[in-house]
């Protein structure tokens, strides 16, 4: 368990199981749509505006308002965790100091939510990277006038 409290009793393994499978699927997602992203070429985007009846345009524009948001949020998560960062530093030193009798409960409770709040902010950087790497794969798809593939540009 964390520190020498017992504290951390109430969870069992199965719920550390359970927590890191969770962010592991976030992070599993991001990194299999990076893949996908990576691999698509004029077929794909074909394919995708016949299906939309749309151009690549359009898809485009919802991905540069994905990234507006998604680097609003980006600063948002990383004032939480600097407030929640500066939250837990002063009753850390208080406590070492002595000046700030708490159980040793709640300054892990703190940290674990530290530790949530940056996996939180990592997974949000992560998610506006790709999303910038989309639109530039998706800039390419709009620059390539190739008719066929194996065929020079005109």
């Amino acid at each position: 368990m964390l520190g020498s409290s017992n504290a951390w009793a109430f969870y069992t393994a199965r719920d550390l199981v359970e927590l890191a499978l969770l962010w592991g699927v976030g992070f599993a997602a991001l990194a299999i749509h990076y893949v996908r992203v990576r691999r698509r070429n004029r077929v794909w985007r074909e394919r995708w505006e016949q299906r939309h009846g749309k151009s690549l345009e359009a898809l485009r524009s919802k991905k540069e308002h994905g990234l507006r948001l998604a680097r609003i949020v980006r600063w948002i998560v990383l004032a939480v965790f600097v407030i929640d960062l500066g939250a837990t530093v002063t009753p850390i030193l208080g406590m070492s100091e002595g000046w700030l009798p708490l159980p040793l409960f709640v300054t892990e409770a703190w940290v674990f939510a530290n530790f949530l709040v940056l996996l939180t902010l990592v997974g949000v950087i992560a998610t506006a990277e790709l999303l910038k790497f989309e639109l530039k794969r998706i800039d390419e798809l709009l620059a390539d006038t190739n008719p066929m593939p194996g065929r020079p540009r005109q």
